[in-house]
């Protein structure tokens, strides 16, 4: 028997276990260190207008707001929007492929943790495309998503009571593909379960393909805000400008 395999939706309640498990809640002091690299990496001035775009609950966004840097925040789920609301922090309710902005009103674009890989190529332009319109010429889009050129530990074991689990994962770059196979096992009944999942993973080329059709040009990739190299990192920043 296959398990069910149903969309996300943000508002879930285990999609937000995974975000506090993954340090989503905005009192943490990593958001500080990470809302620095921020200022740092796009050179954000107090005054300066940023549009943090799937805010969650907000923790980049109030870190960054602190500092005098003017900050709206948005988020698809309501649950969201509402618990990132503080003083500091204009916060709205929108989707990403329609953003309720004029163009050119901000100053930078954040997409944290960006689950592009929950997307295909077409919601991802039209996305890019928004970030694109609303940015300023010469003001920056900065997108943190997962890196296809390092996957942490891809065949892991577990023991979860009498079942032994079997986790896998791959990319595949002639599809684009990161996939994800889980086998529970379990000994004594003489059961294996498998669960399979495949979702769409960019490189930085596909990243600058995309993001040239969009009007944006990568300028940087980076490993983590810190700035490190890319090559071996889980995690991939991409730091577009917007051309004229």
């Amino acid at each position: 028997m296959g398990w069910e395999q149903r969309p996300v939706r943000w508002s879930d309640p285990a999609f937000r276990r995974l975000f506090d498990g993954l340090g989503g809640h905005p009192h943490t002091e990593r958001a500080e260190e990470e809302a620095a690299c921020l200022r740092r990496l796009l050179r954000l001035e107090p005054g300066a207008r940023v549009l943090d775009a799937g805010c969650g609950y907000g923790r980049h966004a109030h870190a960054i707001g602190r500092s005098g840097i003017r900050v709206i925040a948005i988020d698809a789920a309501p649950e969201y929007a509402r618990e990132s609301s503080v003083a500091d922090v204009s916060v709205a309710i929108a989707d990403l492929v329609a953003l309720p902005f004029s163009s050119s009103t901000f100053d930078a674009v954040l997409a944290l943790r960006f689950a592009a890989d929950l997307l295909a190529p077409g919601p991802i332009a039209r996305v890019l495309g928004e970030f694109a319109r609303v940015v300023r010429t010469g003001g920056h889009v900065l997108i943190s998503t997962p890196n296809t050129r390092a996957i942490a530990e891809p065949r892991t074991w577990r023991r979860d009571g009498e079942t032994f689990v079997l986790n896998e994962k791959a990319f595949d770059a002639g599809r684009s593909i990161y996939r994800e196979v889980e086998y529970h096992i379990d000994p004594r009944a003489g059961v294996v379960r498998e669960w399979i999942q495949e979702t769409p993973r960019y490189t930085i080329e596909e990243w600058c393909a995309l993001a040239g059709k969009a009007g944006l040009s990568i300028a940087s990739a980076y490993g983590g805000l810190d700035a490190r190299a890319p090559e071996d990192s889980a995690e991939l920043v991409i730091v577009a400008t917007r051309t004229p």
